[in-house]
């Protein structure tokens, strides 16, 4: 029962959260873009030269497979590509956002017809989440 409310509180703080970006993105549409596009390309430069890190120090046999350098390189191009270019990304952004949001909600149709399929009593909870 204490994970319950404690989840609930803090579903309640992301919710406030997300009320808050979304007054701060009407209110102030150019300037929000721009900040999120700086904030973005900053985070994936930081990410890409964490990944080359990673890939220079690690054991050469631990990370035989694994793809740390390419993934750097992408992260480190993409976030100079953003930082130099915000605009492409405010293009862009809008059309990201809506398949985003369009590619969750097709994810929450199928969770609640797997779960009316499953017998599960409140099967359509989870469906009147989309709105």
């Amino acid at each position: 029962m204490k994970e319950v409310k404690q989840f609930s509180k803090s579903y309640i703080l992301v919710s406030a959260l997300y009320v808050v970006l979304g007054i701060v993105l009407l209110a102030w549409p150019g300037t929000s873009v721009k900040m999120i596009c700086y904030g973005l390309g900053f985070a994936m430069v930081v990410l890409g030269i964490t990944y080359g890190i990673i890939y220079f120090t690690k054991d050469n046999l631990a990370g035989f497979l694994q793809m740390d350098l390419v993934i750097g390189i992408i992260c480190l191009s993409f976030g100079v590509f953003i930082l130099l270019n915000p605009t492409f990304l405010s293009t862009v952004l809008p059309f990201a956002m809506g398949i985003i949001l369009l590619l969750g909600a097709v994810v929450k149709i199928q969770s609640s017809i797997n779960m009316r399929r499953l017998k599960f009593g409140k099967w359509y909870l989870v469906l009147s989440a989309l709105w």
